[in-house]
């Protein structure tokens, strides 16, 4: 099932570069640029008449007239950009999300991007493939970006489903997108890689944020709505009460403890202490499903079988909603695939046609273990 179009069906311009943006600007404005150039030139022909032996008795008049005319010019280049930002107004609303304004701010950002939604509306079609060639132009720029994107699986998602009238599968739709993150950001070079930053968050906030350096659009969740048809969208400067207020709740969910990389959202890193034979330390592809963590886990399985070992201390070495990091009471279970189709369907949803269950892998169910003296 693919996303469901959510956009307002308007084309998406073609995507340009920083020097065509400025040169297309600087056509546009071509009769001030022109009169700009023109004082220029004469003020510096004043100052190098002023030179000229033969003009020596209006020298003192010349540098005079050609400081001015270049004072003019300073003074224009320092206040028209000033006089440019007073014409943006503080706050404009917007009745729907303005998907070409902010990409847009993706494509010119200079240093800071931040995103906070069950999942970027920039991600619906058409939007999709320019605002994913804007997030690598803007990290390959060394742009930082920070992206919160709702669990699938985590109460808040069917929460906002219900919101939504049950009309699509959210939780799809979001697994979609954090594959097509996933995809991106192993196909960065490392250094761009890292200004890509994606965190998996489990509570859903009061509003939605799109920064892009110190401007941002911010909406509140409603009940009952559909996506963004009946939302006000608040385009206001960072300095504003509205956008200082969503940009905490973003540091507030950014550094949740259930708050997980998009590493660690795909990929469990499990240490396994194997009597006689020290750690096999290892990361793999897992679902949670009822309580239990089920991991793809195929050569923990052919290694464990070769070792002849049959119950690991294990440790958990990734953050996973509902177990503790370093966990090491873990019960390992190796279950034949035909007794856990949910678990299939739902490795088939998060990795998608990359499900390593597809190829045949083997399955370990982990659960904790009580503690001595309990039930």
């Amino acid at each position: 099932m693919g996303v469901t179009s959510l956009g307002d069906g308007e084309g998406v311009p073609r995507v340009r570069g920083p020097v065509a943006t400025h040169l297309r600007r600087l056509w546009r404005r071509r009769r001030f640029v022109a009169a700009l150039a023109a004082v220029l030139v004469v003020s510096v022909a004043l100052l190098q008449a002023s030179f000229v032996p033969a003009l020596d008795r209006y020298a003192e008049i010349l540098v005079n007239l050609g400081a001015s005319f270049l004072g003019v010019v300073a003074t224009v280049l320092v206040l028209e950009p000033l006089i440019e930002r007073s014409r943006t107004p503080e706050e404009v609303i917007h009745s729907e999300f303005p998907y070409k304004m902010f990409l847009t701010g993706v494509d010119t950002a200079a240093y800071h991007l931040r995103i906070l939604g069950a999942w970027p509306y920039v991600m619906d079609h058409p939007w999709r493939a320019r605002f994913l060639d804007g997030l690598r132009a803007a990290a390959e720029r060394g742009v930082r970006i920070q992206i919160l994107v709702l669990d699938p699986d985590s109460k808040a998602a069917e929460q906002r489903s219900r919101d939504l009238d049950n009309q699509f599968d959210v939780a799809r739709v979001i697994s979609e997108v954090l594959q097509e993150f996933w995809r991106l950001r192993a196909g960065l070079p490392d250094r761009v890689a890292a200004h890509l930053e994606i965190r998996v968050y489990s509570l859903l906030p009061p509003a939605r944020m799109y920064r892009w350096d110190a401007r941002a659009i911010s909406s509140f969740f409603p009940m009952g709505n559909w996506v963004g048809s009946d939302i006000k969208h608040y385009e206001t400067n960072m300095s504003s009460r509205l956008a200082q207020f969503v940009d905490e709740q973003f540091e507030l969910i950014w550094h949740d403890v259930d708050t997980v990389s998009l590493d660690e959202y795909f990929r469990l890193s499990l240490d396994l202490a194997v009597p006689d034979f020290g750690f096999l330390s290892t990361s793999q592809e897992y679902v949670v499903h009822d309580g239990v963590l089920y991991v793809a886990a195929r050569e923990i399985v052919e290694e464990l079988y070769r070792l002849q070992t049959a119950d690991p201390l294990l440790r958990l070495c990734s953050r996973v909603r509902g177990f503790d990091r370093g966990e090491d009471r873990l019960a390992m279970e190796v279950i034949p695939q035909s007794r856990a189709p949910r678990v299939r369907d739902l490795f088939r949803r998060k990795y998608g046609p990359a499900s390593p269950l597809d190829g045949g892998g083997s399955l370990l169910a982990l659960a904790t273990r009580p503690r001595a003296g309990q039930p």
